[in-house]
């Protein structure tokens, strides 16, 4: 751990922080609020107005982000001595830990080097996971032998991040079992995204079919959908991360979310 103050390369400093509160101008300017809108809302704004000059003076006529600018101009970092900007450090990129409003106008403004309090690690697991946009049907199944208690097939789970969501059981990685019966009737989730749930008895037999279909309708939403084998929870206390088969996932994913999926329990 460094307690010193180090030299930033501003091009390494990993993404626009999202968590601005409620003082930053681009955000107004989308009608955005940091608090109630989802992060992936947050970061498409912030994306999108990167390298936008109208956006830039937007940022400059703030007077606090007004005097950011100012500063950086003379080679000083803002505030370096009443309140150091701090960030971690990982995988070779930087994540701002304090000054995230300094370090937004530093990435605006093309600013190379910026002084900050560096701190290193490995394990928080920050960043993004990519990306894997295939909209369509998607169908699961797998039976219960009720005599014997056995399983076989596939179970699916269903996984969102919208602040404050209606519906809090999807605001975990959801295991879509027959305790989701809709007798196949579909259920919308979000615009282009819904689910049905079959389950067919025979004798001592249940299958269970699961329906997940997710159309380019839907906003700024992050949504995870995947399968693991259902042998995969016989024995094991934890999920097997080469068992997970990612189908859809769009959105402010990261690597920490993964390793809490990997933890899933029964």
């Amino acid at each position: 751990m460094e307690t010193r103050l180090t030299a930033v390369n501003v091009s390494q400093i990993a993404e626009y922080n999202t968590q601005l509160g409620t003082r930053c101008a681009v955000l107004d300017y989308y009608g955005l609020n940091a608090y109630t809108d989802t992060e992936e809302a947050l970061k498409h704004a912030l994306d999108e107005s990167a390298n936008d000059a109208q956006m830039l003076e937007i940022c400059k006529n703030l007077c606090r982000c007004k005097a950011f600018w100012q500063s950086y101009q003379k080679g000083v970092t803002p505030f370096l001595d009443e309140e150091p900007i701090r960030m971690l450090q990982e995988n070779g990129k930087y994540w701002v830990i304090e000054g995230k409003h300094r370090t937004c106008m530093a990435k605006r403004s093309g600013v190379k080097t910026m002084q900050a309090i560096v701190f290193k690690s490995n394990q928080v697991g920050r960043e993004l996971l990519p990306s894997c946009i295939r909209y369509g049907n998607y169908e699961f199944s797998y039976t219960h032998n009720l005599l014997i208690g056995s399983k076989r097939g596939t179970y699916a789970f269903l996984w969102l991040r919208k602040k404050y969501f209606e519906d809090d059981e999807f605001k975990k990685a959801q295991m879509l079992t027959s305790a989701f019966n809709t007798n196949a009737k579909e259920v919308e989730l979000a615009d282009g995204l819904h689910y049905s749930v079959s389950v067919i008895k025979k004798l001592f037999h249940r299958t269970v079919t699961v329906t997940v279909k997710i159309k380019p309708i839907h906003e700024h939403i992050g949504i995870w959908l995947m399968s693991v084998p259902v042998d995969e929870f016989r024995q094991s206390k934890k999920i097997s991360e080469t068992k997970i088969k990612t189908h859809y996932r769009k959105g402010c994913w990261r690597k920490y979310h993964l390793d809490e999926f990997i933890e899933f329990r029964l």
